[in-house]
């Protein structure tokens, strides 16, 4: 199998100024407590460059593990969300979506008789788009 390429990014462009040159180092200090393949992973299947301070591209071995990490997301770094999306030969960073993201969330405190399925509609638009209701 050939090299997949993947590109981190902030989910939401929220982080300090001190996030961005910290980043890089703290993914890669999070890639070594990761097994990306199921059959387990050592460090020469991927590596990290710096493309600017909010992005950094990611280099797999394979294309099962990329597809393993994006499957995993979103990523929480440093209390900031990150997303990792396929990288695209050819197009510019600016074309690339970070901030727009689904995952699931889970609401506490609603009282026992408004649970239903219109109420997880309504409380779900309140935050964002409803993609599913599990």
């Amino acid at each position: 199998m050939g090299a997949a390429f993947g590109l981190f990014g902030p989910l939401a462009n929220m982080f300090s100024k001190s996030l961005p040159s910290r980043m890089a180092k703290d993914i890669t200090e999070m890639s070594e407590r990761l097994n990306f393949s199921e059959e387990g992973s050592n460090k020469d299947e991927f590596s990290f460059v710096a493309l600017n301070e909010d992005v950094i591209l990611v280099k797999f071995e394979n294309m099962k593990d990329r597809t393993r990490i994006l499957n995993l997301m979103p990523w929480l770094i440093n209390q900031c969300l990150f997303v990792m999306l396929p990288f695209i030969k050819g197009q510019e960073l600016d074309g690339y979506e970070f901030n727009i993201h689904p995952f699931w969330i889970r609401i506490f405190n609603i009282p026992l008789e408004q649970m239903n399925r219109q109420m997880a509609i309504d409380v779900g638009k309140a935050i964002g788009d409803v993609v599913a209701i599990g």
